[in-house]
């Protein structure tokens, strides 16, 4: 085996874990982007800012995470309603 042998396979390496974390964040955005759809259309509909068990989400968990669908109470639950 020579030096470029082992070269070539830190390059491939290197390749496959770079490219596994381009798509963890690609991954990582698209879910943000789906988040914030989903707020969008809570806010066309007039639901932003409700849980589906009916309560209000706590407004310092709306400034927190502005894409929260559920109260601290379902959240802590481990329930997600919406």
């Amino acid at each position: 085996m020579s030096s470029e042998d082992v070269y070539d396979g830190v390059d491939r390496t290197n390749l496959i874990f770079a490219k596994n974390e381009i798509n963890q964040k690609r991954a990582m955005c698209y879910a943000a982007l789906s988040d914030f759809r989903e707020a969008l259309i809570r806010i066309r509909n007039k639901t932003y800012g409700f849980c589906a068990c009916g309560r209000k989400i706590e407004s310092e968990r709306l400034k927190a995470r502005p894409t929260a669908n559920d109260c601290e109470a379902c959240a802590s639950k481990g329930k997600r309603l919406s």
